[in-house]
């Protein structure tokens, strides 16, 4: 999850650069050190987007586990072939 919510920030962060650079300059609730723009894209990921993120992270782990699951099925069966 942590890694999906920097993607989805640098992403953002990102898109506002090229797409909208009027944004870059944007004042934003938490500055702190970082630029408006990233804590504007961190702040987006981490409360509309934090869902979309965590079902994605469901979804990978699920496949990830069904791959590992027949890979070890495969080996089994290949070990008990072997004369």
């Amino acid at each position: 999850v942590c890694r999906g919510v920097s993607d989805v920030t640098a992403a953002g962060a990102i898109g506002a650069w090229v797409f909208v650079p009027e944004t870059v300059e944007a004042p934003a609730p938490c500055v702190g050190l970082l630029k408006p723009v990233v804590s504007n894209a961190l702040l987006r990921a981490m409360t509309t987007c934090f869902g979309s993120i965590c079902f994605g992270t469901l979804v990978v782990a699920v496949v990830s586990a069904l791959v590992e699951t027949l890979k070890q099925l495969k080996y089994k069966r290949m070990s008990n072939c072997v004369p």
